[in-house]
C-alpha cells in the first residue's frame, strides 16, 4: 500500500537535484532550497540520504539531516526528508509536525500532504487524514494510490459509498497507468464491499457469515474474572519488578491440554526465575481441572520438577502413545517432558530431552508441533531470541525510547538461530534446521512466536516466524522437509512502511470469508496491530485499517491474542493482551503507561469494535491495567464455549470464564490416529443456509503458549449445518445435521 508512496516521498525530496536553474529560483524564493550564509551539504549528499532512507537506514539519514534543517530551516526538502525517516520507522506523532511544516514551505508539493494523511490516519485523526488526503488530490487528480489512500479512510469512517466511489476512481486510474498493485488491491477492497453487502440480514462476514447464528444484538461479549484464578495459586516469576534487563519481561507462557484424559481441560504455565538464580526458580506449575470450575496444583504428583527459567510451551503425542507430551521452550536447556503411565498418579511426566535431542541450549520463546514432512508424526520448530548473559548484562548506556533512557536489547544484542527437529519416529528426533532451509544463517532475526498452518492449500504445512524489530519469516513447504522464505514476496516480512515490526504475536481468522488463513499479528507501542489478508497466490494484504484495528492499537504493547466467536453470534471477535516493557513508560509525556489494559473487540457488520468495561458490560476487568504477556484459549468448564487464560508479569493469571448465552455453542474435537491425534493441519467448515465459517486446527500458539486444539461454532436453536473436515492427508470427511450445544467428536475413518 505505502511502498509506492515511500517512493513518491522520496522522489519529491530529491527532486530538486534534477531542476532546471529557472525552477531552482523559483524554489529559493519559495524557501524550498538552502539559503546562503549558512554551510551547505557536499554534493551528492542528498542524493545518498535519499539512498540511505531507501537501504533502511533511517537512523543514520536522521543523525546527518537533523543539522541541516536547524542551520536552513526554511529547506523543504531537507525538511521532508527528515519527516520521511520518521514515518518509515511508523513514528508518525514525530513525522507528522515535520510534514506539515515542508508543506507550510512548499505549499505545491503534492506528496508531503499524503505523507501528512497517512500520518493523521495511522494516529486516529481520521477527520484530519480525510483533508490532507483531498488536499493531496486536488494537487494529484489522477494520481490513482491517492484515490485509493482516500477510500481507506472512508472505510475507517464507514462512509461506504464514499468509500466505494474513491476505490473505483483508484482502480480505474491504475488501469489506464499500468500499476497492477494499485489496481488489485483496490478491486481486492471493492470485493470485500461486495461481500459485505451482499450477506444476508443480521450475518457480520468477519470469519465467513454467522450460520444460524442471529445479529449481534442477540447476545453480547461477557466473562468474569474468577477470584484468585479459580485455585491457580501461582504468582508468575521472570526476573524482579521493576525490570531491568531484556531477560526479565518476556514472561511466561501458558498451555491448555487435558493431561489425563478425563475428559476437561488442564492448565499448565511454563514460569521463570531470576537473574541471580536462572537454574532455581519456583518452578513451573500443572494444575488439574477438579470438573467443577476450579484447579489443583497437580505439579508434584505428574512428576514435574521444572525449576529453569522456561518461556514457552508446545504440545503434542510426539511418541504416538496417545498422551500429550509437553516441550517447554527455556532461557537455557529446553525440556521435553513424555506423558507416561505410573501406577501411583496415574500419569506422571518424565524429562526425556537428552534420549529425544531436544535439547536447544539457547534462549528458546516459543515451539510448536506440526506434521512438516508428512510422515505422520509431529515434527517440531522451536523459535530462539538473543543470546543474554545474567552475570554481564549489556551497559544501558544509549538506549533510549522518545528520548528516555531504557534498558538494552533487542537491537544490538547477538540473535540466535531457531532449530527446526524432525522426527524420526522412534522416539528421537534429528536437527534438520540448516538441510530444510528454516534457519537464517548467522541468527540475524529475535524469534519471539511461530505458528505452522497450510497458508496457500497445497497440503503442505507451512511455518510462520514473528520477530522482534527484525523481518518475519514464512516457510513455504517445498515437500520432502525443504522450505523456502517467501515473506517478502508474500507481504508479511515488514510493515506497508518497509520497516521490521516487533511481531509480538499471531492468530488466524477468515476475515473476509473466502475461505482463506488471513494473518494477525501484534506489535510495539506506537506501531499497529497488524491484520493481513490472505488473497491467494502467497500474497497478503494489510487491511487493520479497512477492519477498525490500527488505530486503537497504537498505545498499547500487544502480545497473545486470539480470534473466537466468544459471544456466539456466528463471527469471530478478538481478545489481545497488553503490557509494556519499559517501567519507564509511567513517566510523563510517553504516551502510554507500563501497564496496560487488554483489547476485546467485537465483530460487527465487517469491522470490529472495542468493547469497553463501561458500555460493553463485558467486565469492569476490561479497564484494569496490568502487566499481560501470554494467552490460550478453550472451554475450560465444559460448556462448549471459549474461555481464557493469560499470563501476567511477576503476578497471578487470570483465569476468564466466558458467560455466552447457552444453546449456541458447538466445539467440534477431531481424533486422528496417533501420533498426530489432535490431526493438527486440518482445516473444519460449518456451512449452512447463511453460509460458511472455517476453522483451522494449527500447530503453536499465539504467543509462548497452546490453546484448546478445538474448532469453535455457533449455531442456534433448530439449525442445522454440514460439518467438513480437511483432514492432514487430505481426505474429508463430512457429517450432516449438525446442531449447536453440544461438543461433537469426529473421528478420522480408516484409510
Amino acid at each position: 500500500m505505502v511502498a509506492g508512496l515511500r517512493a513518491s516521498i522520496l522522489l519529491a525530496a530529491s527532486a530538486l537535484l534534477l531542476l532546471p536553474p529557472a525552477v531552482v529560483a523559483q524554489a529559493v524564493a519559495a524557501g524550498s532550497v538552502p539559503r546562503a550564509g549558512a554551510p551547505l551539504p557536499p554534493p551528492g549528499e542528498m542524493a545518498r540520504l535519499k539512498a540511505a532512507i531507501e537501504a533502511g537506514d533511517t537512523a543514520g539519514a536522521r543523525r546527518r539531516l537533523l543539522p541541516l534543517v536547524e542551520q536552513h530551516p526554511e529547506w523543504g526538502r531537507a525538511t521532508l526528508l527528515l519527516a520521511t525517516t520518521y514515518f518509515r520507522e511508523r513514528r508518525f506523532e514525530l513525522a507528522r509536525p515535520l510534514f506539515a511544516r515542508a508543506i507550510e514551505l512548499d505549499p505545491e508539493e503534492p506528496f508531503g500532504r499524503l505523507a501528512l494523511g497517512w500520518c493523521h490516519f495511522y494516529l486516529g485523526e481520521l477527520a484530519a487524514a480525510e483533508a490532507a488526503m483531498r488536499a493531496f488530490l486536488v494537487l494529484a487528480p489522477e494520481h490513482a494510490e491517492g484515490h485509493y489512500a482516500l477510500g481507506l479512510v472512508e472505510l475507517e469512517r464507514n462512509e461506504v459509498a464514499a468509500a466505494r466511489r474513491s476505490l473505483e476512481r483508484s482502480a480505474a486510474l491504475a488501469a489506464e497507468s499500468g500499476d497492477r498493485v494499485v489496481e488489485e488491491r483496490a478491486r481486492a477492497r471493492l470485493g470485500d464491499l461486495d461481500r459485505r453487502q451482499s450477506g444476508p440480514a443480521g450475518v457480520h462476514p468477519v470469519s465467513g457469515p454467522g450460520p444460524g447464528a442471529g445479529p449481534a444484538s442477540a447476545t453480547g461479549l461477557r466473562f468474569t474474572l474468577l477470584p484468585d484464578a479459580a485455585g491457580i495459586d501461582l504468582v508468575m516469576t521472570s526476573g524482579r519488578m521493576p525490570s531491568r534487563e531484556i531477560a526479565e519481561v518476556n514472561g511466561g507462557g501458558v498451555a491448555l491440554f487435558d493431561y489425563d484424559r478425563d475428559g476437561d481441560l488442564d492448565i499448565f504455565l511454563a514460569n521463570g526465575s531470576t537473574l541471580e538464580a536462572t537454574e532455581l526458580g519456583p518452578g513451573s506449575r500443572l494444575y488439574a481441572n477438579r470438573g467443577n470450575g476450579t484447579f489443583e496444583d497437580a505439579t508434584a504428583k505428574a512428576g514435574i520438577d521444572l525449576r529453569r527459567w522456561a518461556t514457552g510451551v508446545a504440545v503434542g503425542d510426539y511418541d504416538g502413545d496417545g498422551w500429550d507430551d509437553l516441550y517447554v521452550a527455556c532461557f537455557g536447556r529446553n525440556v521435553l517432558l513424555r506423558n507416561q503411565a505410573d501406577a501411583a498418579s496415574g500419569r506422571r511426566f518424565v524429562d526425556v530431552t537428552a534420549q529425544a535431542g531436544v535439547g536447544d541450549p539457547g534462549w528458546s520463546t516459543s515451539a510448536a508441533f506440526g506434521d512438516l514432512d508428512g510422515d505422520g508424526d509431529l515434527d517440531l520448530y522451536v523459535v530462539n531470541y538473543l543470546e543474554f548473559d545474567p552475570q554481564q548484562p549489556p551497559a544501558r548506556t544509549g538506549n533510549a525510547f522518545k528520548g528516555v533512557p531504557v534498558m538494552a536489547g533487542p537491537r544490538g544484542l547477538r540473535a540466535q538461530p531457531d532449530t527446526l527437529y524432525e522426527n524420526r519416529g522412534d522416539g528421537t528426533f534429528a536437527d534438520s534446521s540448516a538441510v530444510a532451509g528454516a534457519r537464517v544463517d548467522g541468527g540475524l532475526d529475535y524469534g519471539l512466536v511461530t505458528l505452522i498452518l497450510d497458508f496457500d492449500g497445497d497440503g503442505r504445512r507451512d511455518i510462520f516466524v514473528g520477530n522482534d524489530s527484525t523481518a518475519n519469516q514464512l516457510y513455504r513447504n517445498l515437500g520432502s522437509l525443504r522450505f523456502e522464505n517467501v515473506a517478502d514476496r508474500a507481504g508479511i516480512a515488514v510493515s506497508d512502511h518497509g520497516v521490521p515490526q516487533a511481531t509480538m504475536g499471531f492468530a488466524v481468522t477468515d476475515a473476509n470469508g473466502d475461505g482463506r488463513p488471513d494473518l494477525f499479528n501484534t506489535a510495539f507501542s506506537d506501531d499497529t496491530n497488524t491484520l493481513r489478508i490472505n488473497l491467494g497466490d502467497g500474497l497478503f494484504d494489510d487491511r487493520s485499517a479497512q477492519y477498525g484495528l490500527a488505530a486503537v492499537s497504537r498505545p498499547f504493547l500487544s502480545w497473545g491474542c486470539g480470534f473466537y466467536d466468544f459471544d456466539l453470534d456466528g463471527d469471530e471477535d478478538l481478545f489481545v493482551a497488553n503490557g509494556h516493557v519499559y517501567p519507564e513508560m509511567d513517566g510523563p509525556d510517553l504516551g502510554a503507561s507500563w501497564a496496560q489494559e487488554p483489547l476485546l473487540f467485537e465483530s460487527r457488520g465487517g469491522r470490529f469494535e472495542r468493547a469497553s468495561a463501561s458500555a460493553s458490560g463485558a467486565g469492569e476487568w476490561l479497564a484494569r491495567r496490568v502487566h499481560g504477556r501470554a494467552v490460550a484459549f478453550g472451554d475450560l468448564d465444559g460448556d462448549a464455549d471459549v474461555d481464557i487464560v493469560m499470563t501476567t508479569l511477576n503476578g497471578s493469571p487470570w483465569v476468564l470464564r466466558n458467560e455466552a448465552p447457552r444453546g449456541r455453542a458447538l466445539a467440534v474435537e477431531l481424533r486422528a490416529p496417533a501420533p498426530n491425534r489432535h490431526a493438527f493441519g486440518s482445516v473444519v467448515e460449518l456451512e449452512t443456509p447463511s453460509g460458511v465459517a472455517r476453522r483451522w486446527i494449527t500447530g503453536g500458539g499465539s504467543y509462548q503458549s497452546v490453546d484448546e486444539p478445538v474448532a469453535f461454532f455457533a449455531l442456534a436453536g433448530a439449525a442445522r449445518g454440514t460439518l467438513r473436515v480437511r483432514w492432514p492427508d487430505g481426505t474429508t470427511t463430512v457429517v450432516e445435521g449438525v446442531h449447536g450445544d453440544q461438543r461433537l467428536v469426529v473421528a478420522k475413518p480408516p484409510l
